[in-house]
């Protein structure tokens, strides 16, 4: 089970309702910023957002990023409530749909999003060189899409910005890392778009297991990979992620 510091918020929804929501969840607005004196004291531009300072996780309200020396509301997506991932480049969660079957009645998973179903039947897409299929207008001559599940196993692609990789039984899509401002994602693999720009030894932001609950990340400039952080109590490293015993 996922384990994530909670607090009580108030949920506007007509009649104005408390809920239990999740912190690790980025409701309210980071500072945006393109450079450090963008942000106030104490605080760096960390890949567009203002984040504070730390050097551990005592000085934060939820963790410590050692690598960039800021504090995030998560480091990997176990740290994030069930249907978030983690962006560790900025630090915080957001929601990721794998399969259709991570989204609610009458919706589809799209690019890592759950969006409203999109047809159930051909004549309800507007082109008509396009059908319907698996609720989704797609391409009249197209057989597949790529959230289409099953999937073969360890297959990357990018969704936008994001990459993926198909999970080893072949039933969800899993989230790998978001490329960076100004990076563009091809068969799965964020890469520099500068002409002259030397390619990235490993992904930015990429986590992977380095033992049983050892797990390194991929530097930020994409270098290379050093230390991050250690699986907590009764779990495991698997697939660059911690999984609960």
């Amino acid at each position: 089970m996922k384990t994530n510091k909670c607090v009580l918020i108030v949920v506007l929804l007509g009649l104005g309702l408390n809920a239990f929501a999740c912190e690790a969840v980025n409701f309210d607005v980071p500072g945006v910023c393109n450079s450090d004196s963008d942000c106030s004291g104490g605080e760096l531009c960390r890949e567009g957002v203002c984040a504070p300072l730390c050097s551990d996780d005592s000085e934060c309200d939820f963790y410590c990023d050692i690598v960039t020396g800021t504090c995030s509301k998560c480091l990997i997506n176990f740290h994030c409530p069930e249907g978030f991932a983690c962006d560790i480049g900025k630090g915080v969660c957001f929601s990721f749909c794998g399969s259709d079957s991570d989204c609610g009645n009458e919706q589809i998973c799209q690019n890592g999003q759950c969006v409203a179903e999109q047809c159930t039947e051909d004549a309800d897409c507007k082109d008509t060189e396009e059908k319907c299929l698996d609720r989704r207008c797609v391409a009249a001559t197209a057989t597949d899409y790529p959230e289409q599940i099953p999937c073969q196993a360890g297959r990357m692609q990018c969704w936008n910005n994001k990459s993926v990789r198909c999970s080893e039984n072949g039933d969800t899509w899993l989230f790998n890392n978001i490329c960076k401002e100004g990076d563009g994602c091809l068969n799965g693999l964020c890469s520099r778009t500068a002409g002259n720009a030397t390619a990235y030894v490993c992904q930015p932001y990429v986590v992977k297991c380095a033992g049983e609950t050892r797990m390194q990340i991929c530097r930020p400039d994409g270098s290379q990979f050093v230390e991050w952080i250690n699986c907590p109590d009764n779990s495991v490293c698997s697939n660059g992620d911690c999984t609960s015993l």
